[in-house]
């Protein structure tokens, strides 16, 4: 059985994918206070290292921690997860790394341009290592979702028309489980009606 590690899966799209990756993988969330189920851990991006992932042994990391508050504290968390698991992913040879980006990492929302910012340099970093890591038997998958119907948009007057986050995270399970082909970066945007 794959072994699926997410930061950032206690809560909205981490848990979305959680549930869904839980059928069939035995998954690791961790969040800033230890989750009672899914072999919850806490932790803090900042923090995270390699030792981490040597504990747990994954097949695949979710790097999806994000805080709306400080976007600096959460690219450099976001950063820190990525390179922890790559270096883990070097030594045990193989792996996918998948990266819940925004769709502001495609096309910047001037109503929040800290965001976008962030967003953007988590895009760029990963692009520049994804054909390395490749090579060495790492996948890197980038996901650029449009808004979702998670607990960070509740508030806004379109709710009910944005992304349903389990749908999306039914497609991700889909996509890690193929073997005839990768996926580098996939955009997921609603239906206009």
């Amino acid at each position: 059985m794959k072994k699926v590690f997410i930061v950032g899966g206690t809560s909205g799209f981490g848990l979305s994918l959680a549930k869904k990756f839980n059928l069939d993988h035995e998954v690791t969330v961790c969040g800033r206070k230890k989750y009672p189920i899914f072999n919850g851990v806490a932790c803090d991006m900042l923090n995270i290292s390699e030792n981490i992932f040597q504990e747990h042994n994954p097949d695949i990391v979710i790097n999806n921690a994000f805080d709306k508050k400080d976007y600096i504290k959460s690219y450099q968390g976001s950063l820190n997860v990525l390179k922890s698991a790559l270096s883990f992913f070097k030594l045990k040879g193989s792996g996918t790394i998948i990266n819940v980006n925004s769709i502001c990492g495609i096309s910047p929302d001037p109503k929040d341009p800290d965001y976008a910012a962030a967003k953007y340099a988590l895009r760029g970093y990963s692009d520049s290592i994804a054909a390395e890591a490749f090579q060495k038997n790492i996948k890197i998958i980038n996901l650029y979702p449009r808004a979702m119907a998670t607990g960070m948009n509740i508030g806004r007057p379109d709710f009910n028309e944005l992304i349903d986050p389990d749908e999306v995270a039914e497609f991700v399970v889909m996509m890690t489980k193929s073997k005839s082909f990768y996926i580098s970066s996939i955009q997921f945007d609603r239906i206009n009606k």
